[in-house]
């Protein structure tokens, strides 16, 4: 039981893609695994609380002004 959503972001941050992936866990394991699709490219895996909060959709959406 698995669920992806790709997030391409033309603006502000143009050429930006997440993948935010939902795997449901079993309760015998202590670390979800996740199987991705062959077609998908992760070039790095966001997995510490300052990698969401650099990249969560509000960081993301904030424009610097002049």
């Amino acid at each position: 039981m698995q669920s992806f959503n790709v997030h391409i972001y033309k603006q502000p941050a143009d050429g930006l893609c997440i993948l935010h992936c939902q795997v449901m866990a079993n309760a015998e394991d202590e670390e979800v695994k996740v199987d991705l699709p062959p077609f998908l490219d992760v070039e790095r895996i966001l997995k510490s609380k300052e990698d969401i909060k650099e990249y969560g959709a509000q960081k993301i959406s904030i424009r610097e002004h002049d």
